[in-house]
């Protein structure tokens, strides 16, 4: 996220040479050096920082650490509820200028000089697995940045919108601060341009399928008016439901929000409209990041990001294809238990699982989706030690799952597409990747577990989501679509799913596949029809290099997991695997390889 910037260092000098000459002889006078008073300097973010750092032990040394770089990023904690986690006194917007990127900078490379400095050899078993799962979250960090402007800035424009979506509203003095915050809008909405303009001039410029996607969301908000903003509608809701507010103030809040949002916030993002249209007339009709200027590596470090690996695209890719084969052989052995014809397609098989799988009214999906929330809670205690005391909400959404706020104001939410009339097939294999003993199992208790603190809400992709997928096949190992056909075919078509997302990414960003292509192959070997498909391009397209982390995130456990069977025997103990990796929270694969052989040791 960083471009070079180099502060200016004023200084004066004034050397006054006096001379005078004698009938005799020449009297050179002293030198005198005049300067004028000292300036104060102001201290840097990483000089605070070191000063903050200064002789603490190690492990108060990563918490003042992570606190110090969140807060420099105010929008991502309260995306991720963690106001209270990190005692953040006032919500801001997240700076993205050019000067203040660079500090962050200044400081993340302050803190890896200082964590080098400590001696790991001095560390303990324990102790070693914290320093490395912070010096790689460090490091990853800083090359991350080495890229400030391949991540395609005009989806920070959307991005601010959640950001207010999120926005804590529990009193007056966070109305008046959304205000504030709002009126900040349209200057984040021109740093965007800034980004995108500079972008422009390195040779990085977002392709022109998935620009004009993101210039009909930017258009959304510039072409509504204020009472039908959707930030209107929360912010109404919010003090609606607030008894503390009363009703002239509430209006005169909505007053004023109502003249922000005409006045600025439309305006703003007209503006910003019309900048990608102009950027839409040079933009590339091929979509793949490995075309713009240094995309190759780019794509190689959002690789190692989010699958905490050193794998190549190629690798990835015939990993992709060599997991797709035997998944095939699966789905094919279904297809002819059912009865279904041996030269069809998988789009034409998956039609009839659609119909024949039986579907759930929209009056009763609630329940159906909680019934298999209870059950997998009371059956995966025969695999697993302990359930996290975290509350989980079912909530409506398209599929997904956030985390409880840390000081327990609120529950978990597993979002699943409730109050609708959906095929029941998929039901079962979304709820276990979701909530238990996927997300919610994993994530809450990593909350909740005896670790240091840091470690609680930091987020690797490959552990994440490949623990997710693998309590897929878990559930499938435990015997819980036994009398589910059905069931097992939404499982597989989810696995293909995530071995093709390997196939596919590399095929778009290290390949230079086109759009058509990928979406040719990816409904070839998923089953999923156009519209379906397509969607999933567009996300690959644009979130790069994060589709690759859950098969390999799973390959990795069931490695780690055959290589603890082969030296335990007869005395490999399930629950206890499962325990010693969701009990150290979320880490870099390899950091986890070194997890299990500690376990493994004692």
């Amino acid at each position: 996220m960083f471009k070079s910037f180099y502060r200016l260092i004023f200084s004066f000098l004034l050397i006054t040479l006096l001379t005078a000459c004698g009938d005799s002889a020449t009297k050179q006078l002293p030198i005198v050096n005049t300067l004028p008073p000292e300036l104060p300097t102001e201290t840097s973010p990483a000089e605070k920082l070191t000063n903050n750092l200064s002789a603490l032990p190690l492990s108060d040394f990563y918490e003042v650490s992570i606190k110090a770089l969140a807060l420099r990023d105010p929008e991502r904690i309260v995306n991720f509820g963690l106001e209270g986690e990190y005692q953040l006194e006032t919500v801001v917007l997240t700076d993205i200028s050019e000067k203040y990127l660079n500090e962050t900078n200044e400081m993340l490379t302050t803190v890896l000089n200082l964590t080098n400095a400590f001696d790991r050899s001095e560390l303990t078993d324990e102790e070693k697995i914290s320093y490395d799962v912070f010096h790689w979250h460090i490091s990853n960090t800083i090359e991350n940045n080495k890229y400030p402007y391949h991540d395609f800035a005009a989806g920070k424009a959307t991005s601010s919108y959640y950001f207010f979506m999120q926005f804590p509203l529990n009193n007056e003095a966070d109305a008046n601060n959304f205000l504030l915050q709002l009126r900040n809008l349209d200057q984040k909405l021109v740093e965007i341009e800034n980004n995108l303009n500079t972008a422009i001039q390195l040779g990085i410029i977002e392709n022109a399928l998935t620009l004009s996607y993101r210039k009909e969301n930017i258009d959304y908000f510039a072409n509504t008016t204020a009472q039908q903003h959707p930030i209107y509608g929360h912010f109404d809701t919010a003090l609606s439901s607030n008894s503390e507010i009363s009703t002239d103030k509430r209006n005169s809040l909505l007053q004023t929000l109502e003249n922000i949002l005409t006045n600025e916030v439309i305006p703003a993002f007209n503006n910003l409209s019309l900048i990608v249209a102009l950027q839409l007339e040079q933009a590339p009709q091929d979509i793949g990041v490995g075309r713009t200027n240094q995309g190759a590596e780019y794509y190689q470090q959002r690789l190692a990001h989010h699958t905490s690996t050193k794998l190549s695209p190629e690798e990835i890719h015939q990993l992709g294809i060599t997991q797709l084969t035997i998944i095939h052989q699966q789905i094919n052995q279904a297809f002819i238990q059912l009865g279904y014809p041996e030269d069809e397609n998988l789009q034409q098989g998956y039609a009839r699982v659609m119909v024949d799988g039986g579907t759930v009214s929209a009056e009763d999906s609630l329940a159906l989706y909680q019934h298999y929330v209870d059950t997998a809670t009371s059956d995966s205690l025969r695999f697993l030690h302990e359930q996290p005391t975290t509350p989980l909400t079912i909530t409506y959404g398209g599929g997904g799952y956030m985390p409880a706020p840390t000081d327990g104001s609120d529950t978990a939410y597993y979002f699943a597409p409730i109050g609708e009339e959906q095929p029941t097939y998929l039901i079962p294999t979304l709820t276990y990747h979701e909530a238990v003993p996927g997300h919610h199992y994993q994530l809450s208790m990593a909350q909740e577990a005896d670790i240091a603190p840091f470690r609680r809400n930091l987020h690797f992709t490959g552990f994440i989501e490949g623990w997710a997928l693998y309590s897929e096949r878990l559930a499938f190992e435990q015997g819980w679509y036994e009398n589910d056909v059905y069931g097992n075919l939404g499982r597989l078509q989810f696995e293909a799913m995530r071995a093709a997302r390997l196939v596919v990414d590399t095929g778009i960003h290290a390949k230079n596949w086109t759009f058509e292509q990928a979406l040719q192959y990816y409904m070839e070997v998923t089953g999923y029809a156009r519209e379906e498909a397509e969607n999933h391009i567009f996300r690959y397209a644009v979130n790069i290099g994060q589709a690759t982390a859950y098969m390999v995130g799973m390959l990795e456990i069931l490695k780690l997991r055959q290589q603890a069977i082969d030296k335990q025997g007869d005395d490999f103990n399930l629950a206890d695997f499962h325990h010693s990796i969701i009990n150290n929270g979320a880490m870099p694969l390899n950091t986890l390889n070194d997890v299990v052989d500690n376990w493994l040791a004692k």
